[in-house]
């Protein structure tokens, strides 16, 4: 006999992996992702092949880390050494923008660097959602604006 199988929106299942981040749902249907993630009922299987076809971040070993480091450190180190990885960020830009013969595995570090110190922050204060939706809303707001410029609706001055 069948187990009677379960059935949730994506949404849903979802909300069941606070250690993931899905960057890009390449397992949905991309044409009504709207309809295939929030509305369409899916079992827990099809879920995780959907996800297991798209782009996640897996969060778990890095909060793990990031709850370490600001046990030990505190958030006023941690908050000065983002400053101090973000400026050498910069430095590391300005050099490659002067020089374009910089060795591009600096700013990777200093890329590497800055993120996960971006990250300590964004654990620190509780603003992973806040920060995520700012960060599609802002991601929509230059996509509009590229659409703007190719439709020649915005005339640079």
């Amino acid at each position: 006999m069948d187990e009677l199988q379960i059935l949730k929106t994506s949404q849903e299942w979802y909300s069941e992996y606070e250690d993931i981040e899905i960057i890009d749902p390449l397992g949905w249907l991309m044409e009504n992702l709207d309809f295939s993630f929030n509305e369409e009922l899916i079992s827990k299987e099809e879920f995780e092949k959907r996800l297991n076809n798209s782009i996640i971040f897996q969060f778990s070993d890095e909060n793990t880390v990031l709850k370490k480091a600001s046990k030990k450190y505190g958030t006023f180190k941690q908050l000065m050494t983002t400053q101090e990885e973000l400026s050498e960020l910069i430095r590391a830009i300005s050099r490659y923008l002067a020089e374009r013969d910089v060795d591009e595995t600096e700013i990777i570090d200093e890329i590497a660097d800055s993120v996960i110190m971006i990250e300590q922050v964004v654990y620190m204060f509780g603003l992973k959602d806040r920060v995520r939706e700012r960060i599609k809303y802002k991601l929509k707001r230059v996509e509009k604006k590229i659409e703007l410029e190719e439709n020649d609706q915005i005339f640079n001055f």
